[in-house]
């Protein structure tokens, strides 16, 4: 009797035991179906451990897109619309109001459109216009990912996109931010960094 083990998605495997086969056999069996004979066994797999790797993996990948820190901005919530609910999830629409400092000081406005899927993840849109100490005036859009880390909590990044015709902050029409941050829908208060990507 020949045990054979096959690895198939979700950490669990495939196991036919079935006589050992001629050759003839072989190339007739490679093309049939798993016969009744073949039964799955799944071992016994810490989730927390492999979603754990899995995040230390990308926020590896993401300090590598890091480059210097432009600012840090701090925001408050002023309204939230639900623009749509659907089986997947729902889409909501965020306004918010802070400062910014760093690179760049002042004031900005927020527009995000955040779709919440049901397994706790979300992809973000974001339209916002920073207005700075000195005057200035800075657009920025871009989109990006998140996750609950709890029912009231959460995280997110992404590439944000600039431009001004400030002559003194041309150089951010050339440059792509990458942001990092967190949020509390609780309290409607977020805070993040958001560098230069390399």
């Amino acid at each position: 009797m020949l045990l054979r083990r096959q690895r198939v998605r979700g950490h669990c495997s495939l196991i036919s035991a079935r006589p050992r086969e001629t050759r003839s056999e072989k190339l007739r069996l490679s093309h049939a179906h798993v016969n009744s004979s073949t039964f799955q066994t799944c071992e016994n797999v810490d989730i927390d451990t492999i979603a754990v790797a899995r995040s230390r993996n990308m926020q590896a990948q993401a300090s590598m897109q890091k480059g210097e820190l432009l600012y840090e901005l701090h925001a408050k919530n002023v309204s939230t619309t639900i623009k749509d609910i659907g089986p997947n999830g729902i889409q909501l629409e965020m306004n918010d109001r802070g400062e910014f400092s760093g690179k760049l000081h002042g004031n900005h406005i927020d527009t995000v459109t955040v779709s919440q899927k049901t397994d706790g993840t979300n992809e973000w849109q974001l339209k916002s216009i920073m207005n700075t100490k000195d005057g200035d005036m800075v657009v920025v859009w871009g989109n990006g990912k998140g996750r609950m880390s709890s029912p009231n909590t959460g995280t997110w990044e992404g590439e944000l996109h600039f431009m001004t015709q400030s002559p003194k902050l041309s150089w951010l029409n050339n440059s792509t931010g990458w942001a990092e941050g967190q949020g509390n829908m609780a309290t409607g208060e977020s805070h993040g960094k958001i560098y230069a990507k390399k």
